[in-house]
């Protein structure tokens, strides 16, 4: 689509050819340009001017010319050509190539040998619109596409029946596996408040336990010793009591001796022997 703009007084106005626009490619910004008349003071011939400016440059200048016997060997069908009829081409010089549309526009016929009649084919527009275009480049996808997509279908055919079992296992330890991870988050603090501890505390635990392994048989030979000494020394609520063979010595409010005679208490500077109480 060619367009022309032009500034006059601040204006800005521009014309179009929405003709052209309706059989070329939008794929692309349009052609623009701008037509300058210093000498015109008049709006209205100044517009006039830029419309005939954009018809004149919207006419294509490129025109294809060959005989028909290069036409021919081309692939195209000759024969019956006149002027006026549209004719489709493809140009390979360019990349990628050019899927254009033209006219005949010219015949210059050699009666003598009608294979070097010449055909001039001008009024040259691509063939394609930016729609159709557009199709082509989705195919082409498409067909680069189908090598990935057919190894996506075999891995699926491949692999259907391991993924179903995947999918079963998940169902039916879905419940256990959300217990777990519920139970997780219950505890997961009080685990690691036990782990911090542990590791605050192990050192201390340790010389524990080397302390008791070191010490274990003194203490053992001390319990002994007092299991031992129990029968010598006993505790009551009167006193300590020592025994040796026959002989209690009973140290409390008052000092008493017990044999076999009888029993014997500190009083006044003396043991004085107590008396049994008399039986009825």
């Amino acid at each position: 689509m060619g367009v022309l703009h032009f500034d006059r007084h601040a204006e800005q106005v521009y014309v179009d050819d929405v003709n052209i626009t309706e059989v070329t490619t939008t794929a692309i910004h349009p052609a623009e340009g701008i037509y300058k008349n210093g000498d015109c003071e008049d709006k209205q011939q100044l517009l006039d001017e830029t419309k005939a400016e954009l018809k004149r440059r919207s006419t294509p200048t490129v025109s294809y010319e060959a005989d028909v016997l290069t036409l021919t060997k081309a692939g195209m069908d000759t024969a019956g050509v006149a002027l006026g009829d549209r004719v489709l081409l493809v140009d390979t010089t360019f990349t990628p190539d050019l899927r254009l549309a033209g006219r005949v526009l010219q015949l210059e016929e050699d009666l003598l040998d009608p294979a070097l009649t010449v055909i001039t084919i001008g009024n040259i527009i691509e063939r394609f619109t930016a729609s159709s275009r557009s199709a082509e480049q989705r195919l082409d996808r498409v067909i680069a596409g189908t090598a990935t997509w057919q190894s996506t279908s075999q891995q699926v055919t491949q692999n259907a029946s391991k993924w179903d079992q995947v999918a079963q296992t998940v169902v039916d330890n879905s419940g256990k596996w959300n217990a777990a991870a519920g139970t997780l988050e219950q505890k997961s603090s009080s685990w690691d408040n036990a782990g911090t501890t542990l590791a605050a505390k192990q050192p201390v635990w340790d010389a524990t336990a080397a302390t008791v392994n070191a010490k274990a048989k003194t203490w053992d030979d001390a319990a002994t010793i007092t299991a031992n000494h129990a029968q010598v020394i006993q505790q009551s609520t009167i006193g300590v009591t020592f025994h040796y063979e026959d002989l209690a010595i009973t140290l409390g409010d008052a000092i008493s001796l017990t044999d076999a005679s009888g029993t014997w208490t500190f009083k006044d500077g003396a043991f004085v022997k107590q008396e049994p109480e008399p039986t009825e």
